[in-house]
């Protein structure tokens, strides 16, 4: 498990960043405190929350990790948690609420919760619950939780701004989190109406069209003399932000490999089928973490998600 090196190296960020939040962090808490936290608390905290709460025992003064949101004290946790609870009895089912759930970051009534049942299938998947909002599957794991605002940090996703408000770029933020987390909710980001297409033929029949949104976010989509894709860049702040790759193994099939440009060394590949309007269906998609399946899906399955060797991938970064 790699929890305790993303724990660490975020504690590091804000001590570099010079962050108020870097005298917030709380020390480890004990068993016997633990345990007493938790007591009324009816459900088993998966392994991965134990291990957080033993590198720290949240943070003081609501005092923010990313974002706005902070990481709770666990008895902070179980009071929020009891509370939710108090407004389900009262709201019924428009709480958006799960007795299993429990909160272990948050900022005014939106959380990011845990899920506890030792019985779901779910255990230990983290969601994002917002008071007004349906919650959402957003994290795989608590790991990939702390990994995914890691990276985030590291790729500057997440800043402070001209006002020393810590804050994100929300499309970098959000490509990192489906990166790190391919079994979790995906956004359709909206973009905006493009300013212009332009369209590059060659002698040879291959053409490029680029799709300028602004000066420096814009796309390029590359085609064969067969007129089939055959890749795509996107591009933001002037940066290659991803790159697809169309592959065709067979008549009416096509395999498309994405790779994310912002130091994360995660692929996804989708498969599918070619309609007879030109449009693909998505068949099963595979991610892998330096060439290796980490997960993949058939998306004729219900659920169908296999874990292979996820659990065998370790962080390299040590703790100072």
């Amino acid at each position: 498990m790699s929890i305790r090196h993303h724990f660490q190296a975020l504690k590091k960020w804000h001590r570099e960043a010079n962050s108020e939040s870097a005298d917030a962090f709380l020390p480890p808490t004990s068993t016997d405190k633990m345990q007493k936290a938790l007591k009324n608390f009816p459900f088993e905290l998966p392994a991965d929350a134990r291990l957080l709460y033993e590198q720290g025992d949240g943070m003081k003064d609501n005092a923010p990790l990313f974002r706005e949101y902070t990481f709770f004290p666990l008895r902070e946790a179980v009071d929020e948690y009891e509370l939710m609870c108090e407004v389900a009895e009262t709201l019924g089912p428009d709480a958006q609420w799960k007795a299993s759930w429990l909160p272990i970051f948050g900022f005014q009534g939106d959380f990011f919760v845990i899920e506890c049942d030792l019985l779901s299938a779910e255990r230990g998947r983290i969601y994002y619950r917002a008071a007004q909002d349906q919650p959402y599957p957003w994290y795989d794991s608590l790991e990939q939780m702390l990994l995914t605002i890691r990276k985030c940090f590291e790729q500057k996703a997440y800043f402070f701004d001209e006002d020393e408000i810590l804050t994100e770029d929300f499309e970098a933020a959000n490509a990192i989190r489906e990166q790190l987390n391919p079994r979790s909710a995906r956004l359709e980001v909206q973009k905006p109406e493009p300013l212009e297409e332009t369209i590059d033929e060659q002698p040879d029949g291959t053409k490029r069209i680029t799709t300028r949104y602004s000066e420096d976010h814009y796309i390029e989509q590359f085609f064969g003399p067969d007129n089939r894709k055959t890749g795509q860049c996107e591009y933001a702040q002037g940066n290659l932000m991803r790159r697809d790759t169309w592959e065709y193994p067979a008549p009416g099939e096509v395999e498309i490999t994405s790779e994310s440009m912002m130091g994360i060394a995660m692929t996804t590949k989708n498969k599918g089928t070619i309609a007879a309007d030109g449009t693909v269906e998505i068949q099963s998609v595979g991610s892998y973490m330096n060439g290796e399946l980490m997960f993949e899906q058939n998306m004729n399955d219900e659920g169908g998600f296999d874990l292979a060797g996820f659990d065998d991938f370790e962080d390299d970064d040590s703790e100072e």
